[in-house]
């Protein structure tokens, strides 16, 4: 509870029952003597406390040094001598001791130093105490604590493992866990790696003979490159897909033998198949544009496209591809405008994107492999794309590396599931524009390669597009994983893991100005630089999220105008910034190291904190302007432990009220540091710091202020000390 010494002090002589008293020591002299509430105190030197009483069955005792006082660590007066060191040691051995007589005329005698012993601090170990959760008393001995609320233990953020992922158990026992998802590997012109898959396979078999597999019950025709004479059955097929194409007006089954067929194919009757042998074996190409232009239904499979631009599917086109390889080239691989549904789909090396999708375009494609590219292996202006089982892949790098995996613009709507997207020196996905949404639910992005600094990042969201991740993982991606500025990102499930830093401002999670933030079962570890940061006028909500450092110089930082927090761990940090100028909501935060600071605002509540191990303070309030709709703000259930010998339990500066209570700090400086504003204390604790409160004003009540504020092993109750 708290308590105040009143009075000032008197230099040089000391009165007693209306005595005066000279100094009795020419030395370093320290006093003892007992209030008439049998406490014991201390003064140091040769000041004593002017209105004092001593008790008339009491002695008052005189104690002189050879050495300075300072330098036997006796701490100036008054104060109770059980709180003369944290240790709580004897007080030093004396040199001379005498006592006050009060009987005549009074004056000093000599004194037996055997007397001090009821009046030392004996050997103990107030740390036993603790451990066995009692508490210190004046005597000192071991006492049962007194009745009080203890703050309450935060909850520990709740995560599970997505299915086939690898699970840990990290810190506190919290559940931590990454994808299995195998080692890229450098498979050949006609292979692919599916997802989940640790080798390449063939984009489709050769079938035995020399003609493909019938796929239809069309009547068929039979195409040898460069055969002359045919009349399109397998014992005289024509030499050239046009001849067939001629041939009739209704349906066929068109089957290619291996060889390259170089001519342009026009798909403008609906209904037609084309049916290659094997897709290393039988190519379509034309350099002079596209090899394959459809305007119509159509379906193609096991064949190569090869050429300036391998496939285009116009706005009336409906193209059905499997086991179709699009090989390297000047422009873009398939350039759709209708409508494509592919089925292990090939394309690779292409001068600009692979897949590109148009305005109105729309793309159903599913294990596929798109790689090598030289800008976006997937390029969306608009349109929809639908992709399952992809694996969009680079190999390129260097300073004159542009590619990219997804780039999703215009409106564009973007489905993918089960998606690994790696080694891109750009970036590995990208959306731009409002209207453009994008959605991955299990998906790896990683493996970003080296480029220019400054540039590259895992995912960017920009500009009014807004992306849901579920069960995605971001694992050692060149600069930022996520980048969101000006745009709309909830991710469940998340995994931010050993980001690259490229320059001096590389994130696990940047969200940028105007964006839209949440993170709901989250896991942000081993990143450069920063795991978490945002900047004013952006929202962010964190649920159940653990972020762990990497090494002393990488914090977590969040600046936003609304902010809610719930069941965040952080490992050790050197700072954990978290504020909002509108809304402030953390509950639930466990942080092993590094400071908390937020900043004051209209509508704010702060409750089940603890931190262990903070460098400059538990918990910092600092000031934001607000007008006249501030309410207090609402600080509950902190627990500060482990604060160094300089530290701050909780800073509070200059706002307009707090509200303070079931709160702990153990060890530092201060306890409390309260600067201006109004302020009130229920069921506080402060244990082992130097001074309790520092407050460059005494409140008017200090009794009402400080009520139910319980103070243990602290040299200075209250510190009045203005503040510069």
């Amino acid at each position: 509870m708290w308590r105040r010494w009143v009075g000032g002090l008197l230099g040089l002589v000391a009165c007693s029952n209306d005595r005066w008293l000279p100094i009795p020591l020419e030395g370093p002299v320290a006093y003892l003597y007992q209030t008439p509430d049998q406490r014991r105190w201390l003064a140091s030197e040769s000041e004593l406390p002017a209105r004092f009483e001593i008790d008339g069955e009491q002695p008052l005792y005189a104690l002189g040094y050879l050495r300075p006082l300072e330098e036997l660590q006796l701490s100036p007066g008054p104060l109770p001598i059980t709180e003369l060191t944290a240790e709580g040691r004897p007080l030093p051995r004396p040199e001379v001791v005498v006592r006050a007589v009060l009987e005549g005329g009074g004056g000093w005698g000599s004194a037996d130093p055997e007397a001090l012993r009821g009046l030392a601090v004996p050997n103990f170990d107030p740390v036993r105490c603790l451990q066995i959760d009692r508490c210190v008393d004046a005597e000192p001995s071991c006492i049962p604590c007194p009745l009080r609320t203890p703050p309450q233990a935060p909850a520990l953020p709740v995560l599970r493992c997505p299915s086939g992922w690898v699970s840990e158990v990290g810190p506190r026992g919290i559940t931590l866990c990454h994808p299995n998802e195998p080692a890229a590997l450098p498979c050949g012109s006609a292979e692919l790696q599916l997802v989940g898959r640790p080798s390449c396979e063939s984009l489709a078999a050769c079938a035995p003979g020399d003609w493909p597999e019938r796929r239809s019950s069309l009547p068929p025709l039979y195409v040898r490159a460069l055969a002359a004479g045919g009349d399109g059955s397998s014992a005289r097929p024509f030499g050239t897909i046009g001849e067939a194409w001629a041939s009739s007006d209704q349906p066929r089954e068109v089957l290619l033998a291996d060889g390259v067929y170089a001519e342009p194919v026009s798909l403008d009757r609906p209904g037609w198949i084309l049916n290659g042998h094997c897709p290393s074996q039988v190519v379509l190409q034309n350099s002079a544009g596209p090899s394959v232009v459809a305007t119509s239904s159509a379906t193609v499979i096991g064949v190569s496209l090869e050429g300036a631009e391998p496939l285009r599917i116009e706005v009336s086109g409906q193209v059905r591809l499997e086991a179709v390889r699009i090989g390297a080239g000047p422009g873009d691989g398939v350039v759709v405008r209708g409508q494509l549904t592919a089925l292990r789909l090939l394309i690779e090396g292409r001068e600009t994107d692979g897949l590109l999708v148009e305005p109105g375009g729309s793309v159903d494609v599913e294990e596929s492999n798109l790689r090598n590219s030289g800008g976006s292996q997937v390029s969306c202006r608009g349109g929809a794309v639908r992709g399952v089982d992809l694996r969009l892949a680079a190999q390129e790098e260097g300073p004159s590396c542009e590619t990219y995996g997804l780039s999703a613009f215009s409106g564009c709507q973007v489905e993918l599931e089960r998606v690994v997207v790696e080694g891109f020196c750009k970036t590995s996905l990208r959306t731009l524009d409002p209207g453009t949404h994008l959605t991955l639910e299990r998906g790896v992005v990683r493996n970003n390669r080296s480029s220019v600094p400054s540039e590259g990042s895992g995912f960017s969201v920009f500009g009014g597009a807004s992306v849901f991740l579920r069960e995605v993982a971001f694992q050692r991606v060149l600069k930022d994983a996520l980048q969101i500025v000006e745009s709309q990102l909830r991710a469940e499930d998340l995994l931010v893991e050993d980001t690259q830093s490229s320059d001096d401002y590389s994130y696990g999670v940047f969200a940028g100005e105007d964006s839209n933030v949440a993170l709901v079962r989250a896991v942000l570890r081993s990143n450069d630089v920063s795991d978490l940061l945002s900047t004013f006028t952006s929202s962010v909500t964190l649920e159940d999220v653990v972020v762990l450092p990497k090494g002393d110089v990488a914090y977590p930082r969040v600046s936003t105008d609304q902010l809610v927090a719930r069941r965040v761990y952080v490992g050790a940090a050197p700072l954990v910034y978290m504020s909002a100028q509108a809304r402030l909501e953390l509950s639930d935060l466990t942080l092993e190291g590094g400071d908390l600071e937020a900043a004051y605002l209209p509508s704010a509540q702060i409750a089940r904190v603890r931190t262990g191990g903070a460098q400059r303070f538990g918990l910092r309030i600092t000031p934001r302007v607000c007008g006249v709709d501030c309410r207090p703000m609402v600080l509950s259930d902190l627990l500060f432990e482990g604060l160094p010998t300089e530290a701050i339990g909780v800073d509070v500066e200059s706002v307009l009220a707090t509200e303070l209570e079931r709160f702990e700090v153990h060890g530092g400086a201060y306890g409390l540091r309260l600067r201006d504003g109004l302020f009130e204390l229920r069921d506080g604790l402060i244990d082992g710091a130097k001074t309790g409160v520092w407050t460059p004003t005494l409140p008017a009540q200090p009794d009402l202020a400080f009520g139910e504020l319980e103070m243990i092993g602290v040299e200075t109750k209250v510190l009045l000390q203005p503040i510069d």
